[in-house]
């Protein structure tokens, strides 16, 4: 976990990189909720009138960003779960080495999903979602950018 002393010598842009995705996060969770809310209550209450289809759409691209977006954040944080017992029986020198060798391997398989991803994602403007009309990116988009800020996050620690 990264000590208070060092978060205070990091350049400007990465405070403000670290509070644009915290307010982002909350923005997403946000709108999770409202539209997840929105479509329970006019499905059991207005449903005689009005329905509401791409409600589930946008409610499953959502909650895609969410999950995502929040594993960009734990990656900026170092907070993702961490299996101890191989690590702790290792040196200090030994599990600074482990942590090299992880962290090598983690940047390897995102750069391989952006790599990847970008043809997937570039085409995904021209398809549309079947409910909603808005281009497919609203699912698609979601892996790569995300992917794009974990390798960020993991080449500054």
């Amino acid at each position: 976990m990264p000590d208070p002393v060092s978060k205070a010598r990091r350049p400007i842009w990465l405070v403000s990189l670290a509070a644009f995705e915290n307010v982002v996060g909350v923005i997403l969770f946000g709108l999770l909720v409202a539209v997840v809310l929105l479509g329970v209550f006019v499905r059991f209450f207005l449903y005689r009138w009005t329905h509401m289809a791409w409600g589930d759409e946008i409610a499953r691209a959502l909650l895609l960003w969410t999950s995502l977006w929040g594993a960009a954040i734990v990656q900026r944080e170092d907070r993702h779960i961490v299996i101890e017992l191989l690590s702790d029986r290792f040196s200090r020198r030994g599990q600074r080495l482990l942590r090299i060798v992880s962290d090598v391997l983690v940047t390897a398989f995102l750069l391989v999903l952006v790599w990847n991803g970008w043809s997937i994602f570039r085409d995904s403007f021209v398809r549309q979602a079947p409910a909603s009309g808005l281009p497919t990116a609203i699912f698609d988009g979601a892996l790569w950018i995300t992917c794009l800020l974990m390798v960020l996050h993991t080449l500054k620690s």
